[in-house]
């Protein structure tokens, strides 16, 4: 397989691939599945300020540890298609590999989030304004991982066209009753 055409733009280019040298397969490049992160950051930033448990601590604390992931994942797929026009196969393919790792782990630490909340609504009392709180970051958290998934999904897809590799399963996601918020108390 080889790669015809870079693009220099990593969100309104398409790369050429062939296989053969006839048949062209554009690849689907994720502007709408990158977002920024500022918002999200901000949102958990408020929930430090009014924090006081180690579980809310913890939470926070990935949080800010999958945002990282996330901001560097995008990072490097940015700069894998920004200067795939002037590097080689191989290089593209390298940020696209690191580009899933971090992917692989932003997903990971925003699965131990999840995990934090439920510690934090199940084994203290809250008071309602907090559940309501609890239950709006949970909403947050579903959402946040299903992009990611999706991102990842895309990202992997790309990956396998340029390597003529398999795509591997999508990463989990929560379930709507993972995040309805019954049953706390």
């Amino acid at each position: 397989m080889s790669i015809h055409q870079f693009p220099r733009d990593p969100f309104h280019a398409a790369a050429t691939l062939s296989s053969t040298g006839d048949a062209q397969h554009p690849i689907s490049l994720i502007e709408r599945e990158w977002i920024p992160l500022d918002a999200l950051a901000q949102e958990w930033a408020d929930v430090g300020s009014n924090a006081t448990s180690a579980q809310a601590f913890q939470a926070i604390g990935m949080a800010f540890t999958a945002l990282a992931f996330e901001a560097s994942a995008r990072k490097h797929y940015t700069l894998s298609w920004h200067g795939a026009w002037q590097h080689t196969p191989a290089l593209l393919v390298r940020g696209l590999r690191i580009c899933v790792n971090d992917l692989s782990e932003a997903s990971r630490y925003w699965h131990s989030v999840v995990l934090w909340l439920e510690k934090l609504a199940n084994e203290e009392v809250q008071e309602q304004e907090e559940l309501e709180r609890i239950r709006h970051l949970f909403a947050l958290l579903q959402a946040q991982i299903h992009r990611l998934s999706h991102l990842w999904m895309a990202v992997h897809q790309e990956l396998a066209t340029l390597t003529g590799s398999c795509v591997p399963m999508p990463l989990g996601t929560l379930s709507s009753e993972d995040t309805s918020g019954e049953g706390r108390s």
